[in-house]
């Protein structure tokens, strides 16, 4: 007799052990990885992204800024990491679609599940009011009428822009 409640015991410490082991999605913080400083606009969406998603989930949503090689640092921590659904990464395109073309990275397309979209940013050209273009046409026209009389910049070598 004894011994049967000492077993039943054991199985209800058991299953209450799993049940625990078991808890919901998500038990701890998440965090999400910005391959670039901090105050730029991917940070800026990732920081509105996690704010989103904390009130959603009630959990802590950490933005954590890994920078170095034009985002490479900061991908290849994603795909170090633990595939559990507590770390995500939020990139523009330049670190996946154009550096593996320019450099060798540790990572390729397939190195990740993609879970959306977040953001559609235009990029637009401006001139100031007193320049002498209307359209982009006048402006491409004078450029390309007085080279090497223009300049220009960018936010690197492999960026978007």
């Amino acid at each position: 007799m004894f011994r049967k409640l000492l077993l039943a015991l054991a199985a209800v410490c058991l299953m209450t052990g799993s049940a625990v082991a078991a808890d919901a999605f998500p038990n701890r913080p998440i965090t999400i990885v910005v391959p670039f400083a901090a105050g730029g606009e991917t940070d800026l969406v990732a920081r509105m992204l996690a704010d989103g998603m904390s009130k959603e989930l009630k959990q802590v949503m950490v933005v954590q800024n890994i920078v170095g090689a034009s985002g490479v640092a900061g991908i290849s921590a994603v795909t170090g990491a633990k595939p559990d659904g507590y770390t995500l990464g939020v990139t523009p395109s330049a670190p996946l679609a154009m550096h593996p073309h320019m450099r060798k990275v540790p990572y390729t397309l397939d190195s990740f599940d993609f879970v959306g979209r977040i953001l559609k940013a235009p990029y637009i050209v401006m001139v100031a009011k007193t320049a002498p273009w209307n359209t982009l046409d006048d402006m491409l026209r004078d450029m390309k009428t007085n080279p090497n009389t223009f300049f220009f910049a960018s936010s690197g070598v492999g960026s978007v822009p």
